[in-house]
């Protein structure tokens, strides 16, 4: 078993997740040395869908993750540019010999609503199936591999 995480930030001014919603002791705690520098942290998990949102004034970074298991979700900032010059991140992190992780990164007007409504993932003989619902129907995306390559079609 190994722990697999997947990233994300942006220079917004702030992150919102419901998934990690616990306060918690800044990061520095963890095993790699670079949490020493993430702050305001926050902590929490989630067995579905998570979703995040990063707030840059009158535009809004909208992440959802799908559900693939328990999903640990951290936020907080970390430096950018200099230690002072803090960005908003997030952290989802999953446990298994093999996980998977699908994602929609959907930039929008803070005032307009989500145009993405869900994300899915299946498997499929020779790869996998990722179903984006949204606003206007859905969007299916199929990802076959061999040992050397991935292949995507729409």
């Amino acid at each position: 078993e190994h722990l697999y995480e997947w990233w994300y930030h942006n220079k917004g001014t702030k992150v919102r997740c419901d998934a990690a919603g616990k306060a918690s002791r800044d990061a520095a705690v963890e095993a790699d040395p670079g949490f020493a520098y993430v702050q305001n942290v926050k902590r929490g998990s989630s067995r579905k869908t998570v979703q995040a949102y990063f707030d840059h004034g009158d535009l809004t970074v909208h992440v959802m993750l799908a559900q693939g298991g328990e999903t640990a979700a951290l936020t907080g900032d970390g430096p950018y540019t200099t230690p002072a010059d803090r960005v908003p991140l997030v952290r989802f992190g999953r446990r298994g010999t093999t996980v998977r992780f699908a994602a929609v990164i959907e930039p929008r007007r803070a005032a307009e609503e989500d145009y993405v409504r869900s994300i899915a993932y299946k498997p499929i003989r020779g790869g996998y199936q990722v179903i984006v619902s949204h606003r206007d129907g859905s969007d299916v995306y199929r990802f076959t591999f061999d040992a050397a390559s991935v292949k995507g079609t729409r």
